[in-house]
């Protein structure tokens, strides 16, 4: 009795392997999971060496992320400046750039698709750049950041320039 429950035991796995349904432990590697894993590691050498569109993906993230910034800033500026709207818009301030900015930042990530983690990172670079930037650019272009903005504002950042040029020199 026992050998006719090993035979029927011996002939349902024969069955099932000839089907294509073996059960694999997972300390053994079988044919799927090593299929499975050259597959990942095909596409993980693929990615490896960054292709020139991507490259440029990423010249293209850092400059929305500066252009988000300065088109936060310019767009919250001059919407300040409109009368008639509710009174807690004006007192936004600094708010009010940094949610624009942000706004118009995540719309260009979106449309653009710079959701991919190098990317993202060269946004937050951009904004970074630009913020700490935008002092030196109106200290060089005084003429250009009146325009942009007012008079007033452009020379209280070339101050702010100054004051980073004398840091970085001090510190030097």
């Amino acid at each position: 009795m026992a050998m006719v429950d090993q035979q029927t035991v011996f002939a349902e796995r024969i069955r099932r392997i000839n089907a294509g349904r073996q059960y694999e432990h997972e300390d053994i590697v079988g044919h799927q999971t090593q299929t499975a894993y050259n597959r990942r590691a095909a596409r993980k050498a693929k990615n490896l060496g960054a292709t020139v569109s991507g490259r440029m993906m990423k010249l293209v993230a850092l400059a929305v992320g500066a252009g988000s910034l300065l088109l936060g800033k310019l767009s919250y500026f001059h919407l300040a400046r409109i009368e008639g709207l509710p009174k807690s818009f004006y007192d936004l301030e600094m708010r009010g750039t940094i949610l624009t900015t942000f706004l118009i930042a995540a719309i260009l990530t979106a449309s653009l698709r710079l959701n991919i983690r190098g990317r993202l990172i060269m946004v937050g670079l951009g904004l970074a750049g630009m913020y700490y930037g935008e002092g030196l650019i109106a200290l060089a272009r005084p003429d250009l950041w009146g325009a942009l903005f007012s008079p007033d504002y452009a020379s209280e950042m070339a101050s702010a320039g100054r004051a980073i040029l004398m840091n970085t020199a001090s510190a030097g």
